[in-house]
C-alpha cells in the first residue's frame, strides 16, 4: 500500500484514537488539514499510551495498532 490514497472516511482522511493506559480518558484526533493524514494531539502526562489508527483504501478500512509511551 506505498502508494495507496486514504479516502475519506467518518468526515476526515484518518481518524486517530487515544486511550489512556487506565481506561478513563481517551482522544479522538482528526489530521491537521483535509488534504494530508499528519496527525497532532497533546498529552496530560507522560505515560503509555494505546493508538489506533483507522484508514479508507478503496472500499477496505484497516485499523493499524500502537503502544506509545510519552515521557
Amino acid at each position: 500500500m506505498k502508494d495507496a490514497k486514504t479516502e475519506p472516511h467518518l468526515g476526515a482522511l484518518g481518524n486517530v484514537v487515544i486511550l489512556y493506559e487506565d481506561g478513563g480518558k481517551y482522544i479522538h484526533v482528526h489530521p491537521v488539514a483535509d488534504d494530508k493524514t499528519v496527525f497532532e494531539t497533546q498529552f496530560d502526562k507522560p505515560d503509555i499510551y494505546k493508538l489506533w489508527a483507522e484508514f479508507k483504501f478503496g472500499e477496505q478500512v484497516n485499523a493499524y495498532p500502537f503502544v506509545i509511551e510519552v515521557k
